[in-house]
């Protein structure tokens, strides 16, 4: 709460301080590289958002067709888990079926078909296809920096790593940009 409430005062002097490190010129470039940084993970995560709130309504109309019952409380409960990645969709199943479970072992065998449908069409479309279009990325950009961040940081960091992973492939392509104009240069004076 503090950090958002001084975040003006914040960002002033970190600005300040890196204007001060790196010269004028240098800091324009680190300044646009974190403003980009910062559109990469405001992006995502109202990507993320609109995509959980779509598997959510997806998840209503659904249950409300298989007349389970406390519809509109499962969906929103998948639909918010929704937001953490990979595991998320399944701790959203568990509440929706141990509930259904309690009252009918049938729908509640419905309920978790329907749900793990749900879930791997929003993990291998809907999902990425988001992701992609809010960030920036390819599809398969999105599943491999999830894939890889989850194997390489754990499921804490999968929330974050698309933008992080964003932001590097950014500092990657500006590095090679670079190399390429210092290399013409180079080339031009010989």
């Amino acid at each position: 709460i503090y950090f958002l409430y001084d975040k003006e005062k914040l960002l002033s002097y970190i600005k300040k301080v890196i204007i001060a490190l790196s010269g004028d010129k240098k800091s324009q470039a680190i300044l646009a590289y974190f403003s980009k940084v910062n559109v990469y993970f405001y992006s995502f995560l109202v990507g993320k958002f609109i995509d959980s709130t779509i598997i959510g309504g997806l998840c209503f109309i659904g249950l409300t067709a298989l007349k389970i019952r406390y519809a509109v409380l499962l969906s929103i409960i998948v639909g918010v888990l929704n937001m953490i990645p990979y595991f998320g969709p399944f701790m959203g199943a568990v509440p929706a079926v141990l509930i259904t479970l309690l009252y009918s072992p049938i729908q509640a065998l419905w309920t978790i078909i329907f749900i793990l449908i749900l879930q791997q069409f929003d993990g291998w479309y809907l999902g990425p296809t988001i992701l992609g279009n809010t960030v920036g990325a390819s599809p398969l950009f999105i599943i491999f920096s999830i894939l890889v961040g989850g194997g390489f940081f754990g499921p804490v960091c999968m929330l974050l790593d698309v933008p992080f992973l964003k932001s590097l492939v950014t500092l990657w392509d500006a590095f090679l940009e670079n190399k390429e104009k210092i290399e013409k240069v180079e080339q031009d004076e010989l």
